[in-house]
């Protein structure tokens, strides 16, 4: 689907804000459930962009459709953003990931409850997928939002500003960004933690981030960085 700024996410029910829509579905059932089929039988991984409830509940429909109820391939669902509790509970039976985005849950409080008016509630529930056992890694969007990932652990860990349940502890935000995102690459085994044989892609900061306030995660440089065995000095 498209996007909730310019209401073109895909919902179930118009928008709070513009009754004459629901958004848009960019790819009709026959071409997604074809591009799935294809994907499936030439083992191909396909991540399917749905914002909306509505193209959340499509897309898990011809998921069931086409794949394998164990989902070798990992097929994912990028942004997820409003999802009620039926859903949460599809996406963990189908063994669907969830590559998710918590700077949106900032970026778009201007324009969101507007636009969803009731439904807010069933938006960015991130933590609720990680705690119902949902496949999740974090991504940054970049270029949309800012690819440095501490700002995307500091707005993990402040979760929705009306729902304190909503936020992770560093060490949950750390691990969606390093170890889930690996698993959605099929790379848990060589990256993604700091382990004998796996890839020595690492920082070395300063300071313990984990001692930090959320806020003053993203000041933070590092003073060293190895990425793919190669060592980067900042001081």
């Amino acid at each position: 689907d498209g996007s909730l700024g310019g209401r073109t996410a895909w919902l179930r029910a118009p928008y709070s804000d513009a009754p004459d829509t629901v958004g848009q579905d960019t790819l009709d059932d026959e071409t997604h459930e074809a591009v799935l089929t294809i994907a499936n039988r030439l083992n191909l991984q396909v991540m399917t962009h749905a914002i909306g409830d509505q193209a959340i509940s499509r897309t898990l429909d011809l998921l069931e459709k086409t794949s394998d109820a164990e989902n070798p391939l990992r097929h994912a669902i990028v942004h997820a953003q409003i999802a009620d509790d039926a859903l949460l509970e599809r996406m963990k039976e189908q063994h669907v990931l969830a590559i998710v985005q918590p700077l949106f849950a900032e970026s778009d409080s201007s324009m969101a409850p507007a636009r969803l008016g009731d439904r807010y509630a069933d938006a960015y529930r991130f933590k609720t997928m990680a705690d119902a056992d949902i496949r999740l890694a974090f991504s940054s969007d970049a270029p949309v939002e800012s690819f440095n990932p501490l700002h995307t652990i500091r707005r993990a860990m402040q979760g929705r500003q009306d729902e304190p349940a909503s936020r992770f502890s560093f060490a949950e935000a750390l691990h969606f960004h390093t170890g889930g995102a690996a698993y959605a690459d099929f790379a848990e085994e060589q990256s993604g933690a700091i382990k004998a044989g796996f890839a020595a892609d690492f920082s070395v900061f300063g300071d313990n981030l984990a001692s930090l306030l959320p806020d003053e995660l993203p000041d933070r440089l590092p003073l060293m960085t190895v990425a793919g065995g190669h060592v980067y000095s900042f001081t």
